[in-house]
């Protein structure tokens, strides 16, 4: 066995660490790429742990690159001592980040249940920014909102910023987060004096807006920017869509934070998707849709969306406005592959029942087959005529139908939701290899 060793690259003097009784200390000899596996997956108090398993392992936690004081952190703190007080918790991030040595490449920082001074905050992150952190997550719910210093501006480093409810209070006119890739902002509030200032972002490509107030205010430069997500957030401004024509991936889910009626008049759906010319996935919610629709809706549009894939819309089958909308974005996405579909409960206003069954029964209603639409999924459906026609359609017009997907409403009895699939299993279809399923 040892000829073999040695005869493949192998050698018995191979160094390995002991316990002092002569067995072998595996965990010391694993390779340094699996060690920080293992590291990578625990908690910071673990690591801390880990010191007693092996003399490698002592110190190795001081030089983890890797540092994440989240919730997780407060409660075994808080487990390990009941009596923690704003002083102790403090007490301890100092004691960790004054033993640290070597770089910090990512630090996640959750302050949202302690008692502390922006002063404290401050002063962790200007040595973790002397560190070179690369990612940088700073969670402050439940408190009053952090001011962000300005030297995180000036991070060289630093590609990823992820931060909840904090104060944007740009130094200048112009501020540039050089090398900045992902920014997610969450529970912030924007005001008319950010407008002055451009944020500048030239490598940004994925910009995450949660729980936001007042982001016509963002003035933001991201010339790279190609995915956008925008998430219970409310007045959604063409100006900032427009700054950024590489967009590929736009989401908008509003959860119903809609103020006025005549602010989102200031831009149409159409007028919107214009600003998108390498658009290959959009979503939009039922009533971000709903006041974003025009009065008047063309068959399709003036420039097709050549790199459309992914469609995912909620909307109102009742209206007739709407259900035009959709229709001219289908005839307008020659390349679609996936259609999502989450059916809205309609007001009384608009229930027009007779108008839109003849308008999706008419014989030129979709004037060419969707030849690349491969998989359809209707969400929240009721049970109606509107929605028999309109699955109807798409199925007799849809010859590369791979798979189709209907999950009923909570609001449907139980016999309504099997009359509905048998009769779409009766409905004639153009694929012969289409799989129709009840989610």
């Amino acid at each position: 066995m040892a000829r073999l060793l040695r005869k493949n690259g192998g050698s018995r003097k191979k160094n390995h660490y002991s316990d002092g009784l002569g067995r072998i200390d595996r965990i010391s000899d694993l390779p340094s790429n699996v060690i920080d596996e293992i590291l990578c997956r625990m908690t910071t108090k673990e690591i801390a742990q880990m010191s007693v398993l092996s003399k490698k392992w002592y110190h190795i936690w001081s030089t983890h690159p890797v540092i994440v004081l989240d919730r997780q952190f407060h409660e075994d703190i808080n487990q390990d001592d009941s009596s923690v007080t704003y002083g102790g918790f403090k007490n301890i991030v100092n004691k960790i980040l004054l033993q640290h040595n070597g770089p910090i490449v990512k630090f996640f920082l959750d302050v949202s249940s302690a008692d502390l001074d922006d002063w404290d905050i401050d002063h962790w992150l200007r040595y973790v920014s002397n560190k070179g952190v690369n990612e940088l997550t700073i969670d402050n719910s439940f408190q009053f909102p952090y001011n962000l210093p300005h030297f995180l501006f000036k991070c060289a480093k630093l590609s990823y910023l992820n931060v909840t409810n904090c104060n944007f209070k740009l130094p200048l006119a112009s501020t540039s987060f050089q090398n900045l890739v992902r920014l997610d902002l969450k529970l912030m509030s924007f005001n008319q004096k950010l407008a002055q200032n451009i944020l500048e972002a030239p490598l940004l490509l994925i910009l995450m807006i949660t729980g936001c107030d007042g982001i016509q205010f963002l003035n933001i430069s991201a010339p790279r920017l190609l995915c956008l997500h925008i998430v219970d957030s409310h007045y959604v401004d063409l100006k900032l869509l427009k700054a950024c024509p590489e967009l590929k991936v736009v989401t908008i889910v509003t959860c119903n934070r809609i103020y006025t009626y005549e602010f989102w008049r200031r831009f149409t759906l159409f007028q919107m998707i214009a600003s998108f010319p390498k658009l290959t996935g959009f979503c939009l919610d039922g009533l971000f849709f709903k006041f974003v629709v025009p009065t008047v809706v063309p068959k399709r549009l003036e420039a097709p969306l050549e790199h459309l894939v992914v469609l995912k819309l909620g909307f109102c089958f009742a209206d007739k406005a709407q259900i035009s909308a959709v229709i001219c974005l289908l005839q307008s996405a020659p390349h679609l592959h996936t259609l999502e579909i989450q059916e809205e409960l309609s007001d009384a206003e608009e229930i027009n029942v007779d108008a839109v069954t003849e308008f999706l029964t008419a014989p030129n209603c979709v004037e060419q087959d969707l030849m690349s639409l491969e998989k359809i999924k209707l969400e929240g459906y009721v049970n109606n005529t509107i929605e028999r026609h309109f699955m109807k359609l798409l199925l007799a017009r849809s010859p590369s139908l791979v798979e189709v997907i209907v999950a009923p409403s909570r609001f449907i009895e139980y016999n309504g939701i099997w009359l509905f699939f048998f009769e779409l299993l009766e409905f004639p279809r153009a694929s012969q290899n289409v799989s129709i399923l009840l989610g």
